[in-house]
């Protein structure tokens, strides 16, 4: 009866190991503040790949999908540039302001211009939405849409 515990125990390690990658890199926890992080690797990778997704369909703040169904903008709304060629980039940790906001800074190269992009979210019913893009010339999403700043 007492050896019950140390039975489920030793399947349970076995069962990890088993799940865990053979290159002996230990598995990274993603916990609730990552999430940012990672849905804006999740965009970057489909530019990269030259699919960008469709503006509409981005996880961004109700406010900014009704300004896009009815704005038309030159710029891109991810990199802010006119033409998108984007090349390497990378994705700093999601930095929390607080429980519910966070800023992902991009460093990217588009089109041979290496510039910053942060990416605001706010964490609105249980779900991570961009409530801003800011670029690294001084211009915000919310500007090129003509949306008053949130914060």
């Amino acid at each position: 009866m007492r050896m019950r515990p140390a039975v489920t125990a030793v399947l349970g390690l076995a069962a990890w190991m088993a799940c865990a990658p053979a290159s002996g890199t230990p598995m990274r926890v993603l916990d609730l503040y990552d999430e940012p992080m990672v849905l804006t690797g999740d965009i970057l990778a489909r530019y990269a790949a030259g699919n960008p997704p469709d503006p509409l369909k981005m996880p961004f703040v109700p406010r900014i999908r009704s300004a896009f169904a009815r704005a038309d903008i030159a710029a891109d709304p991810v990199t802010g540039a006119n033409e998108v060629k984007l090349g390497p980039y990378t994705i700093a940790p999601t930095r929390m302001e607080d429980d519910k906001r966070g800023n992902v800074v991009v460093r990217l190269l588009n089109a041979g211009v290496s510039s910053t992009v942060t990416f605001a979210f706010d964490r609105t019913s249980g779900d991570w939405l961009i409530t801003d893009i800011r670029y690294g010339n001084g211009e915000t999403l919310r500007k090129l849409l003509q949306i008053p700043a949130p914060r």
